[in-house]
């Protein structure tokens, strides 16, 4: 079997699940066994050959309407990606593998907060507030920079 062969496997697989299982809209679905391993095959064969299929990364794109904005503006929408169900189900499947592996190779830095296991952004708050405290103890200077980021990511 070649790569290509496996990809067009697996988009068929996909769309099969897509189409005629999860979308049909009579009132049965196969028993939840079989739908379980036969997504778990899906997946384990996605990650393997290391190809996403087509459909699961197409986006349904909608403009939603900022609070108190004025509608005729262009920069008072706020633009929001509708994905396939099944795909962020792989991506956090994905996410938790990785996880896994960079936690246990201690492969992420310790004071990293984003996107780990069992810490937050209050993570680093306590982190430095403690830092702070030590300094003034030892009667030390220290100096803290925030960036306000608000809309970093509108011009994206």
């Amino acid at each position: 079997m070649t790569a290509s062969t496996d990809k067009n496997k697996v988009d068929l697989f996909a769309a099969f699940f897509e189409k005629e299982i999860f979308l049909d809209k009579s009132d049965s679905l196969p028993f939840h066994q079989q739908v379980t391993e036969h997504l778990t095959h899906l997946f384990n064969a996605i990650i393997s050959i290391g190809y996403i299929p087509t459909e699961w990364k197409k986006a349904n794109n909608i403009l939603i309407l900022k609070q108190k904005k004025d509608k005729n503006q262009p920069s008072s929408y706020r633009p929001i990606s509708l994905l396939s169900w099944i795909g962020k189900i792989l991506e956090k499947i994905i996410k938790q593998r990785l996880t896994t592996v960079l936690d246990k190779r201690n492969i992420v830095p310790a004071h990293q907060s984003g996107l780990r296991t069992k810490k937050s952004t209050m993570y680093n708050i306590t982190r430095l507030k403690r830092y702070a405290k030590d300094q003034l103890g030892k009667q030390r200077h220290s100096a803290t920079i925030f960036f306000d980021i608000k809309a970093a990511f509108d011009s994206v």
